[in-house]
């Protein structure tokens, strides 16, 4: 019950281009074990559940590869059209510059994630909520 549950939370935060990892899995595997009443020592899946888990389901842990999936292009042309109008509403040219690669890397996603033997991933986009 518990493997079917985490096993279906993965394979839809997969679906979505996610990034995860062990103690994200583990963490997840802990919160659906209390809402199904599953008694777990120390009140956490242990290291060798989440080892057979992803044994059990052909699960590796790989390095993110690639872009295809990181540009909407829906949501870029969105933007082109009604954002970038407005941010640049009273600027000159000069006055624009391109820091499109200054190294910016707080809440940085990660470069590696848990995915099923075989399958391509691409990276996706995450929403941040705003503030």
């Amino acid at each position: 019950m518990l493997d079917k549950a985490v096993l279906e939370w993965f394979q839809a935060r997969r679906s979505q281009n996610i990034p995860l990892n062990g103690p994200i899995l583990q963490e997840k595997a802990t919160q659906f074990a209390a809402k199904l009443n599953i008694k777990l020592k120390k009140d956490e899946v242990s290291e060798g559940f989440i080892s057979k888990f992803k044994k059990r389901h052909n699960i590796q842990f790989r390095v993110i590869s690639g872009e295809a999936g990181a540009v909407n292009t829906d949501v870029i042309n969105d933007w082109i059209l009604n954002t970038w109008p407005k941010l640049r509403d009273g600027y000159l040219d000069d006055d624009i510059f391109n820091a499109d690669e200054c190294g910016l890397f707080y809440k940085m996603l990660p470069n590696k994630t848990l995915e099923f033997k075989g399958r391509r991933y691409t990276v996706g986009i995450l929403r941040v909520p705003e503030t």
